[in-house]
């Protein structure tokens, strides 16, 4: 396929950047701060005792130098690899853009992908992502044409995760935690499934807006298991106004930066965590998470102390102060943060591409994961639990030693919903 020779303006440029940084519309479900009348519930996430984890995004940057490749039907959750189905789907990608295979019940992560196309806005998201040779074909899981391809510039609701959501929207960016400037979007969270989501008894009632969807095991003995109807897959989840940052202990700046987000815009449940922890979607980097220990155990108080939105709604950030809506506005026409990070491997070029995005084929067959559950657990949070499982018992508390022990959690069954055929 030939290149289309461009000239990109510096405004342009400069549009991509500013989208690229801040995502999706300013009336997007990820974008609008909550209004001071929402009505909170008595009803939130239940106490964990593991703690609270990353949840990595990988995300790429592509230019129209990247060759175009083939998205090939994940061959399972493990051996992700070894697929052979084509989806239809096609994206550029980096010739030396690598995402590790899963071939192991002791790490299992979700691996969502999101590729930004040389136009500048186009983006595709491929959920259990895996490359394993260099300018070969990408591997992955893809829910037809509107969770596989959106643009940037539009609302940010369909996408990979289990909830049918953006795996773009809400992440933690890289440098927002240790930046100056507050987060001006939700956050991107996920519950232990058996102790806090509702199934009610099908597919079509274990999900409320603006998710479409919940994990295809949901109904299974070792699904959806919470007790109240308010509380599915996709909801909204905020701090309420009474409860302030030093009601729960919080004294960081990450923690007060963490406080402000969840208590103006809340946090949407995307996912299913698998065992009793709480997780956080981040981008993949080294500053996304809050690794360090009392800030870590502020955020898992932070995220105990949530309580779903009863009236979200397409309409619910309409009624937001003006001072809240104009910073948010604000936000909107200004980077937030510098996103060059290791994963981000190329820099912005925006000919027009539209040409490589083929139209996935519609759902179809249903993906599941084998069950693997550790044979015990014991921990008192926010420690991290150390397993009886492969994971190295030396593993100092660190980036590496927790991403470790969070992957090896990920040996729990858990996805997902449909996928193509």
């Amino acid at each position: 396929m030939a290149a289309l020779a461009t000239v990109v303006s510096p405004a342009t440029a400069h549009a991509s950047d500013v989208l690229w940084g801040r995502p999706f519309a300013p009336t997007s479900i990820w974008n609008r701060p909550l209004p001071p009348d929402a009505t909170l519930l008595d009803v939130g996430p239940k106490p964990v005792v593991n703690g609270v984890f990353p949840d990595p995004v990988h995300l790429v940057r592509t230019s129209q130098d990247d060759p175009v490749v083939d998205v090939i039907q994940a061959g399972g959750w493990l051996n992700r690899c070894s697929g052979t189905k084509p989806t239809g789907l096609k994206t550029r990608l980096p010739v030396s853009l690598l995402i590790a295979d899963v071939t192991t019940r002791a790490q299992q992560p979700n691996s969502h992908l999101v590729v930004l196309q040389p136009d500048g806005h186009t983006i595709v998201q491929v959920a259990a992502a895996a490359r394993c040779a260099p300018g070969g074909p990408l591997y992955g899981y893809v829910y037809g044409p509107a969770n596989a391809t959106s643009d940037i510039r539009g609302d940010g609701q369909a996408g990979t995760h289990a909830s049918q959501l953006s795996a773009l929207g809400g992440i933690i960016r890289a440098g927002e935690l240790t930046s100056a400037a507050p987060i001006r979007h939700a956050l991107d969270i996920e519950l232990d499934e058996r102790a806090n989501y509702w199934w009610g008894g099908s597919q079509s009632t274990c999900f409320q807006w603006p998710a479409t969807s919940c994990d295809d095991y949901a109904g299974k003995s070792y699904g959806y298991h919470g007790t109240d109807a308010r509380l599915r897959i996709g909801a909204l989840l905020a701090i309420p106004a009474t409860v302030g940052a030093a009601d729960l202990g919080i004294t960081t700046d990450i923690g007060r930066k963490l406080y402000d987000a969840l208590r103006n815009y809340g946090a949407y449940a995307t996912e299913s965590a698998a065992w009793p922890a709480y997780n956080l979607a981040v981008e993949s980097g080294a500053d996304t998470f809050p690794f360090e220990p009392t800030a870590r155990a502020e955020l898992q108080r932070l995220i105990a102390a949530l309580r779903v939105v009863a009236d979200n709604g397409p309409s619910v950030g309409s009624r937001a102060t003006a001072a809240v809506a104009v910073a948010n506005a604000d936000a909107s026409n200004e980077p937030v943060v510098t996103t060059d990070t290791p994963v981000v491997t190329q820099a912005p070029a925006l000919a027009p591409a539209p040409e490589i995005i083929a139209a996935a084929p519609s759902r179809g067959s249903v993906r599941t994961r084998s069950v693997a559950r550790p044979s015990s657990i014991s921990a008192t949070a926010p420690t991290p639990v150390v397993p009886e499982s492969p994971v190295p018992l030396a593993l100092p508390v660190t980036a590496v030693g927790l991403m470790s022990i969070w992957v090896w959690r990920r040996a729990r069954s858990r996805h997902h919903r449909s996928q193509v055929s």
